[in-house]
């Protein structure tokens, strides 16, 4: 606006619905909407490069074919609810047109002109069924979301709260145990200086025997690295 006449009252931007596209070129009769818009730009200036596809519109401005064409971005109304604006935006978009009443052909509504020239517009109709596809998912992906944010916050509040002296929300019996079996490590370090390994084993009750015999047999029958989780309360004699 800047570079205009003071006195100028050309304020408003070029609408490609409006202004563009239905005083396309005779040479792009045949082009949709999308198509146009996808794949040329609307420029003050002729293009220098004679590689270069280009048109001279009546206002004086260049449609200049794009080097690479644009991703096309809009609102399309959901099928179920609005029809009638569904049905519109297909036929705007991929349907050829000069004048917007002439999308109807003949025909009350745009529902009824789409299935009329459906075979036509087997593009468009492909498009708006992988819109609502990709609609329906994101829909879906963000109510599981939704639902495992609700869930965990859940959780969190059924976690037992120690106060500001417990930041993390550990469960206190779990910070027990654990402390218990760290006090408790020299004692049982000191036992077994005292005692031979088979006196050991014949300490141990059946959980625990049973938990030697799975690790002993693993190292005698097999050379690779063997991890196992083993866990219990405090007293329970995990580090014997």
């Amino acid at each position: 606006m800047t570079a205009l006449d003071p006195n100028s009252t050309d304020i408003y931007y070029d609408s490609w619905i409006d202004n563009v596209y239905h005083a396309r070129p005779d040479e792009l009769q045949d082009m949709n909407l999308f198509d146009f818009s996808k794949d040329y730009d609307l420029v003050n200036t002729r293009p220098v490069s004679n590689k270069v596809e280009y048109y001279v519109l009546a206002n004086k401005k260049y449609l200049k074919k794009r080097d690479r064409p644009y991703l096309i971005n809009h609102y399309l109304s959901v099928v179920e609810q609005m029809p009638a604006k569904y049905f519109f935006s297909l036929l705007l978009l991929f349907k050829p047109w000069r004048i917007l009443d002439d999308l109807k052909m003949q025909h009350e509504t745009y529902t009824e002109t789409s299935n009329a020239v459906k075979d036509d517009l087997q593009e468009a109709l492909r498009y708006g069924n992988l819109r609502t596809e990709l609609r329906n998912i994101l829909q879906t992906a963000f109510e599981k979301v939704e639902e495992k944010v609700a869930e965990l916050n859940e959780e969190r509040e059924n976690l037992v709260d120690e106060g500001p002296d417990n930041p993390l929300e550990f469960a206190a019996l779990v910070a027990v145990n654990a402390m218990e079996d760290l006090n408790n490590f020299d004692l049982v370090e000191e036992d077994i200086s005292e005692m031979n390994e088979q006196a050991m084993i014949d300490k141990l009750n059946s959980d625990q025997k049973k938990v030697f015999d799975t690790v002993t047999n693993k190292i005698r029958n097999q050379k690779e690295i063997f991890r196992h989780f083993v866990s219990g309360t405090g007293g329970t004699g995990k580090s014997l």
